[in-house]
């Protein structure tokens, strides 16, 4: 597989996604490209927005609440689950001295 673009970021905020976009765009021409984004309050600022319509994106919000469609809530699920029945576990063990 052939990585085309990658981005790090350690938080997801305004400037984050913004700077995001702008690295994006410079790797590949955003006009007519459809961006599938969640409903992050950062996605949705004003400035994210007329960015990406200055550049021609086709922009595309999943429904509020559709976690299904979002990949990383999956793993969030998975870790917080796990973390869970931790939690649980090391309870059980302290009742039981």
């Amino acid at each position: 597989m052939k990585i085309i673009f990658h981005h790090v970021t350690y938080s997801t905020n305004i400037a984050s996604v913004e700077n995001f976009f702008k690295k994006l765009d410079k790797k590949i021409d955003l006009t007519n490209k459809v961006i599938v984004m969640d409903n992050h309050g950062a996605h949705k600022s004003n400035i994210i927005l007329e960015f990406l319509e200055t550049e021609g994106a086709i922009l595309e919000f999943l429904p509020v609440n559709s976690s299904y469609f979002n990949p990383i809530e999956t793993i969030w699920s998975w870790v917080k689950s796990k973390w869970r029945n931790t939690l649980l576990q090391l309870q059980d063990l302290q009742g039981c001295h």
